[in-house]
């Protein structure tokens, strides 16, 4: 099972590496790299979730609150699975967490991104998120975006 996962997640990377080279002419060398970091960086998400406007109906208003997102984080700051999803929530726009328009918190933003299926229900807002992590999370992020908007 768990080498089922692990090819999964590289052939998931290796799709993504060649559609941000060959689409948005992304650094191989670079993305390369970022798969192997067992820590991403703010930066590195906001740099694999802007080629996502391509995908969006509105892609003015998601790069203008993707980037207001990610200015309540400096870019080089190490990306949590929190950080990391309520930078995606705020940018998407998403409204499916009644607890989140209350108290818009990495937490809640983390736990409304469980139920879309970003990430596992056992992980928490606090862990690291690696470099094929977050190419998974963008993957993840893709799939929602065509679902919600």
């Amino acid at each position: 099972m768990r080498r089922a996962a692990i090819f999964r997640s590289l052939m998931l990377a290796s799709a993504l590496v060649m559609v941000l080279t060959a689409a948005h002419g992304q650094d191989l060398e670079g993305l390369s790299a970022l798969i192997l970091k067992r820590s991403a960086t703010v930066g590195e998400l906001g740099s694999l979730l802007r080629p996502l406007s391509g995908s969006v109906p509105d892609p003015d208003a998601y790069r203008a609150r993707l980037e207001i997102a990610l200015s309540g984080y400096e870019p080089e700051v190490a990306l949590t699975k929190g950080k990391a999803s309520l930078v995606v929530y705020r940018a998407l726009g998403l409204r499916s967490s009644f607890f989140f328009l209350l108290f818009p918190t990495e937490r809640n933003a983390f736990r409304a991104l469980v139920m879309e299926g970003a990430f596992a229900a056992s992980g928490s807002p606090g862990e690291a998120l690696g470099g094929l992590e977050l190419f998974d999370f963008v993957n993840a992020v893709s799939e929602i975006a065509g679902r919600r908007l």
